[in-house]
């Protein structure tokens, strides 16, 4: 089968946190099937992009093309962007000269430009398209007036000529039923969990963190228990004794520890996980 997948924000753009991620990996899985896939999405500078990236490029009439895994992927060029929303006209040439060589279109995301054009094209060649809203359904977080001038105006007939809405869980798909869309039309696929191609050395993450060393620590609550000594009654932090003055005592030293702490924590999580998940 021939898909098109349409997204406002894809690899290696991943600074816009998991919609490229669950893109590109549910187009892999795909291709890893049998099937042609291509993805259709913003050039959010592709240029600075390219040097470090290990599949093959070349300009397309329509942008940037780069493939990689097997999966072809189109840039877009952005004229304008707010947010994460941008304006690309030459979406509207991609149509008219390829939209017509796919199966199944399949649409990501809502509050962006790219999917109701795609959506209209597809209307009028009578090919078939879903709609993932990817959690976006409901208007939260920002910008409340502007989403629902979206569901008004572009939303609203997105949704109902899509052939299946894709919920990823039980209460995106009561939201999207209260909110008008027919519960027969919805599927109910659940996110996946993408592993890295390799894993870190045995202990390479609890060498990095600062804490204890020796045995095992557990954590219940806000209390910590070396697992070979669990009738010690321990804090973490070196103060033990359940009076007022230790529990005030111990509560400070903790909120110090923590935020002296996890800024390293984080920082040496990040270096594990680039050294885990080899660059794509």
């Amino acid at each position: 089968m021939r898909i098109l997948n349409v997204t406002q924000t894809y690899a290696p753009f991943l600074e816009f946190g998991g919609p490229p991620v669950k893109v590109r990996a549910l187009s892999e899985a795909l291709v890893r099937l049998g099937h042609q896939v291509t993805v259709l999405t913003a050039d959010w500078g592709m240029d600075s992009h390219l040097p470090v990236l290990r599949g093959a490029s070349d300009r397309s009439p329509f942008g940037w093309r780069y493939e990689e895994n097997g999966v072809q992927a189109i840039y877009l060029p952005t004229w304008l962007s707010y947010h994460a929303t941008t304006w690309n006209p030459a979406v509207k040439r991609f149509c008219r000269a390829r939209l017509q060589n796919f199966d199944v279109v399949h649409i990501f995301g809502l509050y962006d430009l790219l999917g109701p054009r795609v959506a209209a094209a597809c209307r009028q060649r009578n090919i078939p398209f879903v709609v993932e809203p990817i959690g976006m359904f409901i208007p939260i977080v920002r910008s409340f007036w502007l989403k629902r001038l979206y569901h008004a105006f572009l939303g609203r007939d997105l949704l109902t000529a899509a052939r299946f809405v894709v919920a990823t869980s039980e209460l995106e798909a009561r939201e999207l039923t209260s909110g008008g869309v027919p519960k027969e039309k919805i599927f109910l696929r659940r996110n996946g969990v993408e592993g890295p191609p390799r894993l870190p050395e045995a202990g390479t993450f609890r060498a990095g963190v600062p804490g204890p060393s020796g045995p095992a620590v557990r954590s219940a609550g806000d209390r910590r228990q070396p697992v070979s000594d669990r009738d010690s009654r321990s804090d973490g932090v070196g103060v033990r004794g359940d009076s007022p003055r230790n529990a005030n005592l111990a509560d400070d030293r903790r909120a110090e520890l923590f935020r002296r702490s996890a800024v390293r924590f984080a920082r040496r999580l990040r270096r594990i996980h680039r050294e885990a998940v080899v660059p794509r």
